[in-house]
């Protein structure tokens, strides 16, 4: 598969709750970085992780519906660029929002091996109802986080 397709795939696999399928796009040795996940950056290594990671959406609250996605094709042939949406829906509360999404993916021999996500964790956080929790440990964050990450 293309990078492009995986990257359809993957999107097609999250909207229809196919979790263990978009486990299956990582390698073995994949690297997903959420540099702006609240309350703190979060980085997924490997497979297994990444199947733990779609396991716990699998049991959580959110429906996540990927729309106005647009993928852009790059001069480096394993590289794509995803922007997106999901209409983000709480299925216990109702609670719903449009949440904005880029993903910089480059994939290998048809699976994703590093994958840099920036995805609106705030409204995320508010949709699930721990927008305050989240606000409260970025804020620690802030306080005691000054050195840079690279």
């Amino acid at each position: 598969m293309t990078p492009r397709q995986v990257v359809e795939q993957l999107l097609a696999g999250i909207t229809a709750e196919r979790w263990h399928e978009a486990a299956d796009l990582y390698s073995d040795d994949a690297v997903v970085a959420q540099p702006l996940a609240l309350p703190h950056p979060s980085t997924v290594r490997g497979k297994a992780e990444s199947a733990a990671h779609f396991e716990r959406a699998a049991g959580g609250p959110l429906e996540l519906v990927a729309d106005h996605i647009e993928i852009h094709d790059t001069a480096d042939p394993e590289l794509v660029i995803a922007r997106y949406e999901y209409r983000a829906r709480n299925r216990a509360t109702g609670a719903g929002a449009i949440v904005a999404n880029v993903q910089i993916v480059r994939v290998r021999h048809g699976l994703i091996v590093r994958s840099e996500d920036f995805h609106d964790h705030a409204i995320l956080g508010a949709v699930t109802g721990r927008l305050s929790e989240v606000v409260d440990a970025a804020a620690l964050r802030v306080q005691t986080d000054t050195e840079p990450s690279r």
